[in-house]
């Protein structure tokens, strides 16, 4: 469900912001520390031990991206993150963001009857995100850039 998705994402963000430190401040994290990161176990396998699919990887790095982008953008704490009471109120989360566009676009959305057909049922467990085609074309950009980052430096460790 939503909320589960959400709490899910929601995990991932704190667990980074634990590993990089709730008082480090997210424009000093650097693209080489953030890459670390996505390859270690904590983004690699799962609580079990067990390799992580890539699907799952990939919406974990994009969604530490997003948030650390969110963070760098508005000035946040990277405490924020790892204890979410202790969010200035004065700043919406994105999540709280995105709420608010969805209940406008709400109020000017077409009767059902004009709407695309939604997907068929069949895929019970897969889970579908919507998100605009600017955002869907960036984190298909950063997911291109991740791949090749771990491309090379697995090749780099292969000639070791």
């Amino acid at each position: 469900t939503k909320d589960e998705t959400t709490d899910s994402y929601a995990a991932e963000i704190e667990a980074a912001a634990k590993h990089f430190g709730e008082d480090a401040n997210p424009t000093a994290i650097s693209q080489t520390a953030l890459d670390e990161y996505f390859l270690s176990p904590k983004v690699m396998r799962t609580s079990s031990g067990s390799r992580r699919t890539p699907k799952a990887i990939a919406t974990t790095r994009a969604a530490i991206r997003m948030a650390l982008e969110w963070l760098r953008a508005t000035g946040t704490p990277v405490a924020a993150l790892a204890a979410k009471e202790d969010a200035p109120a004065q700043q919406e989360a994105p999540s709280e963001q995105l709420a608010t566009t969805d209940a406008q676009l709400a109020t000017t959305e077409e009767p059902a009857a004009k709407r695309a057909p939604r997907a068929s049922k069949k895929r019970r467990g897969a889970i579908t995100l919507e998100v605009s085609q600017v955002a869907a074309e960036a984190a298909a950009r950063d997911a291109e850039q991740q791949i090749a980052v771990e491309q090379q430096v697995a090749e780099a460790s292969v000639a070791q």
